[in-house]
């Protein structure tokens, strides 16, 4: 898995992105990344674009209404 160079040099390139790592150290616990399938990480990130459509959609809702 290639990592995703940021302007600092780090493997995170954006707050969303660690966001969704921190969520996943919680789900997974303590063992680590290591025991999650990819099928568990192509959930978990369709969950968190579906949640940011979700937001955006709602929030552009408020404007209009």
């Amino acid at each position: 898995m290639a990592a995703v160079g940021g302007a600092g040099g780090d493997s995170v390139d954006s707050s969303g992105d660690r966001d969704q790592l921190r969520l996943l150290g919680l789900l997974v616990g303590t063992q680590g990344v290591a025991g999650v399938s990819q099928v568990a990480l192509n959930y978990l990130a369709t969950a968190s674009d579906f949640g940011k459509a979700l937001g955006w959609s709602s929030g552009l809702a408020i404007l209009y209404l």
